[in-house]
């Protein structure tokens, strides 16, 4: 089925709910230096439409083309039936936050006409997603995906995805034109046919060996200005409630974990 990963919808910026902000400049203040906020390396919180995880930059307010690779390794869950077709996919990505250039490689989770449903896939917006059906994924399965730019100013990326587990892998080289002003590692709420679906019960979902390159840096996510995003409440039952929860970081910022909220 057709299925458009569309771009964050609510980036609502605030620094770690203002109160983390205030407190990381009353710390700052104590030790007498206060460091530009454009430069400074600090957790921000912003809520999404549809995405849970993390996004790094080299400057959040004011993001050039700096990022040249991401990757990340996660374990694929499990789904669980929660009376109606449900949807949950897992990726890592370049682009997105900030404009309309996005390429995404990952897997997808979904319950949908009464069973689990789990394959690969990998896109480059406009264009819809594509199965990668060379790869048989299952829950429990480690994957590990990867994209980078092949050469610095060219528009030649590889996007690759392994199962490590049962050692299938997928490899190509694309042309696509990239402001590369973001990486990121996201477990999503996705469209079908344009319209948001329900998401998934998907347990949790850890990723782990989470790094980027920007401007010839590399490093874990805390190495680059970047932003914990939670998913905004969806309303169930006439009520606002929170599917997710995004982890801090852990294992030297290459870590982290998102936990579905079961509806009570």
């Amino acid at each position: 089925m057709p299925r458009n990963r569309p771009l964050i919808a609510l980036v609502v910026v605030i620094f770690l709910v203002i109160l983390a902000g205030a407190a990381i400049y009353v710390i700052l203040n104590l030790n007498g230096n206060i460091p530009s906020i454009k430069t400074l390396p600090i957790p921000v919180v912003s809520v999404a439409a549809n995405w849970a995880g993390y996004v790094v930059a080299n400057d959040l307010l004011n993001p050039t083309s700096a990022v040249s690779s991401v990757s990340g390794s996660w374990i694929v869950p499990a789904v669980k039936d929660i009376g109606t077709d449900a949807y949950s996919s897992v990726w890592i990505g370049i682009g997105g936050q900030f404009d309309h250039s996005l390429i995404q490689v990952g897997t997808e989770q979904d319950f949908t006409n009464g069973s689990a449903r789990y394959y690969a896939w990998y896109e480059m917006l406009p264009s819809y997603s594509v199965p990668i059906d060379s790869i048989k994924i299952s829950p429990g399965d480690q994957m590990h995906a990867s994209i980078s730019l092949e050469a610095t100013n060219s528009s030649q990326w590889s996007i690759s995805i392994e199962d490590l587990t049962n050692g299938g892998k997928f490899q190509s080289n694309f042309t696509y034109d990239s402001r590369r002003l973001t990486a990121e590692w996201i477990v999503e709420q996705p469209q079908v046919n344009n319209a948001l679906t329900t998401l998934a019960n998907f347990g949790n979902v850890t990723f782990t060996d989470c790094n980027a390159n920007l401007s010839g840096k590399s490093g874990g996510i805390s190495s680059f200005a970047y932003n914990n995003v939670q998913m905004q409440p969806q309303i169930v039952n006439n009520k606002s409630v929170q599917l997710v929860f995004v982890s801090v970081l852990k294992n030297g910022s290459t870590q982290f974990t998102v936990n579905y909220i079961p509806i009570l």
